[in-house]
């Protein structure tokens, strides 16, 4: 993502990026496709993470440090942002809806929220971009 051209337009503070993922049923088993959905993140340190994949209430996770990418994972797929250099900070949230509700297509909502610093894509860092990839997570 860059925005070259356009620092006099936009204005000079970080980019919030929100990728919400309303997750719907993709396996039979409803609890099961559920609990191996989540969200992992990686931060510049090295350092890993992820919301608890079969918790049934609302988790949330803030980073207020570098983030390299963060990932959507359904089963065996992921859904990922990834930065070639990094995020300020960033989010994550998961929630479940009322056990009761099988009416409800999704089984679970994702939202990562990340911070772009302004200089990567008012192209003042030329290597500076954002990748999203739809992967298998298995093999």
């Amino acid at each position: 993502m860059r925005f070259t051209g356009l620092g006099n337009v936009i204005a000079q503070e970080p980019i919030t990026l929100t990728f919400l993922d309303r997750v719907r049923q993709t396996e039979q088993d409803r609890a099961q496709n559920r609990n191996h959905t989540t969200i992992n993140h990686y931060l510049a340190n090295d350092d890993d993470g992820s919301l608890a994949e079969a918790s049934e209430d609302p988790e949330e996770i803030v980073i207020n440090e570098p983030v390299k990418w963060a990932a959507h994972k359904h089963d065996f797929f992921v859904a990922g942002l990834i930065a070639e250099n990094q995020f300020s900070t960033g989010k994550f949230n998961s929630t479940v809806p009322a056990a009761a509700d099988s009416t409800n297509k999704f089984i679970k909502t994702l939202s990562t929220t990340l911070t772009i610093p302004a200089a990567d894509v008012l192209g003042a860092k030329v290597s500076s971009a954002t990748i999203l990839a739809l992967t298998p997570s298995r093999f």
